[in-house]
């Protein structure tokens, strides 16, 4: 069974994707698998998720658990995949007010490296109207997936992975099938001797409190939208422009 770790950006998806990683590891040896794939399937990440997919599903088992990840919008013929037993999908998601936020961080972070180590997604991220230029495909695609109901995918809240990763990998493990101790997962991540890729400045609110809107209101009033869609409850508004 092939697994795909689907996330917004900004939204603990790499530590989701470590910690389902984790899991799988205690069933199916993931270096092992991804070592006996072709060259061109050996990546990780993929920007190509239907065709990844359609390769993959030659090498790898039913019986074997295997992990990808994916920024990539669920399409028609993977949701089929997921109708059909195929794959699974594991979804990260987060308020998109503290995606910008974070975007940010991540472009001043990405500027600090090396220039041929910077990530140009990350580095061209300067200002918050830059970060706010890729909200919408940002939210587009993960709409795709949230709104896709069914009982082969486990959507989880970027709340959830900031403050409570044991009870995600519980829930992890029980999606797969697997038998974890969730406590011994999560303890090399809690000590530091485990690192967590990606996840930078982990608190809630940050866009309410820092997020300052002086342009395009209907991207404001759509991000609104989508936390009181998929986030609980809609950001408080202010009668100055800052959220």
């Amino acid at each position: 069974m092939i697994y795909i770790c689907y996330g917004m950006q900004k939204s603990a998806s790499t530590f989701a994707y470590q910690l389902a990683i984790d899991v799988a590891q205690m069933r199916s040896d993931q270096t092992h698998l991804q070592m006996n794939l072709p060259e061109d399937l050996q990546p990780k990440f993929t920007t190509s998720l239907d065709v990844t997919l359609s390769g993959l599903l030659d090498f790898i088992a039913q019986d074997e658990i295997y992990v990808i990840k994916t920024h990539n919008p669920v399409t028609w013929d993977v949701k089929e995949l997921i109708q059909a037993g195929r794959v699974r999908g594991l979804v990260s998601y987060r308020n998109p007010f503290d995606i910008v936020i974070s975007l940010i961080d991540a472009g001043e972070r990405e500027r600090q490296k090396n220039k041929n180590e910077q990530r140009e997604y990350f580095s061209q991220i300067e200002c918050q109207d830059d970060a706010l230029q890729l909200m919408d495909v940002i939210m587009s695609h993960a709409k795709t997936w949230l709104d896709f109901d069914s009982d082969q995918i486990l959507k989880i809240p970027f709340p959830k992975i900031a403050q409570f990763p044991t009870l995600v990998v519980q829930e992890i493990a029980a999606f797969m099938g697997v038998d974890v101790d969730p406590g011994k997962i999560v303890h090399g991540y809690l000590t530091h001797q485990k690192p967590i890729y990606e996840f930078n400045v982990g608190k809630e609110n940050r866009g309410e409190r820092e997020l300052i809107f002086s342009g395009d209101e209907q991207l404001k009033l759509e991000m609104e939208q989508f936390v009181r869609d998929y986030c609980g409850v809609a950001p408080n508004r202010r009668d100055e422009s800052v959220i």
